[in-house]
């Protein structure tokens, strides 16, 4: 079994006749962050996700772990505070999938001037008040030790902030759930909340069934729909904005680990950012969204946005055939004033409160990768009365799971001693993704031919056999595309074979 790690784990409650103190709806990362937070307080706890975990928005963001510079603009001090908070609580609790990035801002006066900037950046500083982050500064790209393509831009600015592993931090956060003996289940879609006594009577696609005495909507870009099924029509709030942002990848084309945040002339910023070994993530766009929820891409226009940005900046061209993978995700903002632009509108989080016959519901509107934590904390601080015996804020200091590695170079410079046998980049990668889970990702094997079938790259039959058996992965996408991204890698007869095992060894 997974291992327990170094904080004290408090006897879950077993729900008895399928009742339970809390049911969330919703597996991305703010519904699996209060599932986390709320078993681990002693309730008992049911998660459901329609589809795989993750799938939506909380898989196809920037994977960025950051205060957002831009917000000062907007005067947004406390979202910013907030997420600085956050940013450096989540470097210690999962020092695998959150690490620190070197961020570069080239001079562009017909945006900010560059003493703005600065000015930005000292603030930015000043509210982060983090010691394991170097303070920003000014540079002369010019006398980059590396070769960046860029134009004409001379100065700009280096700045600190963090990257984060969306989808895993999900995982993660889901994982410290189950610990705690919170219920999840996935492809679980919820089609009727009705009163039943002093519960909710919770019904299922699948023709189950539980009851909870608290229920949250955590359902992202669902929220409304979800809604529409459990509220009566004059209880539904009109204030949801549904923002669609697409990302793009191409080859990297720089030298470095660094990334660049690039300003726009409609006032936007675009980041280029490292990713995997030899990619850069490209995005993002912030356009209002009012099509399906089901089937979200990236369109010619953002394409061409981005395209723009870039070339604006670098000495190189983006063709159709550069773009490697795009993905697009919809973030559900809360915003009570309508026709505001899409930019302006506030990433911060927005939790509702309602009775309904006298049983909460709790919506989540809103929120940052960044801040799902506290975010958490919030949901749970309004519930306090629900649950009068409930024990005290616990999160901040509960390393997730595979985060118990201290230092990450010198937690991998140990596994190349325990697993010598592995190659090194392989052993890169399993350590990044699943940092001190690595032992039950390779088990007993002594040699890669005791890993089994080998599906492509360095996927093999035992972290497939994990991912399904710890990590509700069903299918080869949920593999090659949320728990790793080797869908970038693996070629179509690879992904055949791993499509044609899972049902052929786990009957799913």
């Amino acid at each position: 079994m997974l291992p327990v790690g170094k904080e004290q784990v408090r006897k879950p409650k077993t729900p008895e006749r399928r009742v339970y103190d809390m049911a969330v709806i919703g597996g991305g990362i703010n519904g699996a962050a209060i599932a986390a937070d709320a078993a681990g307080r002693g309730l008992s706890v049911f998660l459901c996700e329609k589809n795989d975990v993750a799938s939506g928005t909380s898989s196809a963001s920037s994977k960025l772990i950051h205060g957002g510079l831009r917000y000062l603009e907007f005067f947004d001090l406390k979202l910013v505070r907030e997420s600085l908070r956050e940013r450096k609580i989540l470097l210690q609790r999962a020092p695998h999938l959150v690490y620190p990035l070197s961020f570069i801002m080239p001079d562009n006066p017909q945006c900010h001037s560059p003493w703005l900037i600065r000015m930005g950046l000292f603030l930015y500083d000043f509210l982060a008040n983090d010691k394991q982050l170097p303070s920003s500064k000014r540079i002369n790209l010019a006398e980059l030790p590396i070769p960046s393509h860029l134009k004409k831009q001379t100065k700009g600015f280096r700045y600190a902030d963090c990257w984060g592993d969306d989808a895993r931090l999900v995982i993660a956060n889901l994982q410290l759930a189950k610990r705690y003996g919170a219920n999840i289940t996935t492809h679980t879609e919820l089609v009727e909340a009705v009163r039943e006594g002093s519960y909710w009577l919770l019904r299922f696609n699948n023709a189950e069934e539980i009851r909870a005495k608290v229920l949250i909507n955590a359902t992202g870009a669902w929220v409304d729909k979800v809604n529409e099924r459990i509220l009566p029509t004059n209880k539904l709030l009109s204030n949801l904005r549904l923002v669609k942002g697409s990302h793009i990848v191409i080859k990297r084309f720089y030298e470095g680990d660094h990334a660049f945040i690039l300003q726009n002339d409609d006032g936007r910023v675009v980041f280029v950012i490292p990713f995997q070994k030899d990619k850069v993530i490209i995005g993002t766009t912030d356009v209002m969204y009012e099509g399906s929820l089901e089937s979200v891409s990236i369109d010619a226009e953002e394409i061409g946005y981005l395209k723009k940005s870039v070339e604006m900046y670098f000495d190189i061209e983006i063709t159709p055939d550069s773009i490697l993978w795009s993905y697009s995700g919809i973030r559900a903002l809360y915003d009570s004033i309508p026709g505001k632009k899409p930019g302006k509108m506030s990433r911060d989080y927005f939790i509702q409160l309602q009775e309904i016959d006298n049983l909460p519901l709790i919506t989540v509107y809103g929120g940052k990768l960044t801040t799902h934590r506290c975010l958490a904390e919030t949901v749970l601080k309004k519930l306090k009365k629900y649950y009068p015996e409930m024990s005290e804020s616990w999160t901040k200091n509960a390393i997730l799971p595979g985060g118990e590695t201290g230092s990450y170079q010198q937690y991998f410079t140990q596994c190349q001693t325990v697993f010598p046998w592995v190659p090194l980049s392989m052993l890169k990668r399993l350590v990044q993704t699943y940092g001190s889970n690595i032992h039950a990702v390779l088990g007993n094997a002594k040699s890669i031919d005791e890993l089994g079938i080998c599906f492509g790259l360095d996927l093999y039959e035992a972290e497939v056999n994990y991912l399904l058996k710890y990590e509700w992965a069903k299918t080869a996408e949920d593999i090659i595309w949320r728990r790793t991204k080797l869908g970038l890698y693996l070629i179509k007869d690879e992904v055949e074979e791993l499509k044609r095992y899972i049902p052929e060894a786990f009957h799913i």
